[in-house]
């Protein structure tokens, strides 16, 4: 799962994906 495919899903993901990016990267991180 990624964040453009969440785009795609949830509506309004767009607006929130500045903020949501960033924390998202770092659970990537640290379940890698």
């Amino acid at each position: 799962m990624n964040v453009a495919s969440l785009g795609k899903i949830i509506p309004g993901w767009g607006q929130t994906e500045d903020f949501i990016a960033p924390w998202f990267a770092t659970l990537e991180a640290k379940n890698k």
